[in-house]
């Protein structure tokens, strides 16, 4: 798991240098394809009730693009807080 942080705090640090700190989140999606901020949509149309997508989903793409990925690496690093390193 902490090497999952480690990667998420990179992608995030990477994000906010390459494509600029106040870049949306939806925006940096288009970048990887025109059609990916729809086709995420429709998957998420297809697995979850409506509600999900309109408030929330528009509210997090909306979000400047490093902070998705920096709050995951914080979750996952919280998750890794008190556990003992398992070495082989």
């Amino acid at each position: 798991m902490r090497v999952v942080s480690l990667v998420f705090f990179l992608v995030s640090g990477a994000l906010a240098a390459g494509l600029g700190p106040w870049t949306s989140l939806g925006t940096a999606l288009f970048f990887l394809g025109p059609d990916v901020p729809s086709a995420i949509q429709s998957g998420f149309a297809r697995s979850l009730p409506t509600w999900f997508w309109n408030p929330l989903m528009t509210t997090i793409l909306s979000w400047p693009s490093w902070i998705f990925p920096l709050a995951v690496a914080l979750f996952s690093l919280l998750l890794t807080i008190g556990r003992p390193n398992r070495r082989a």
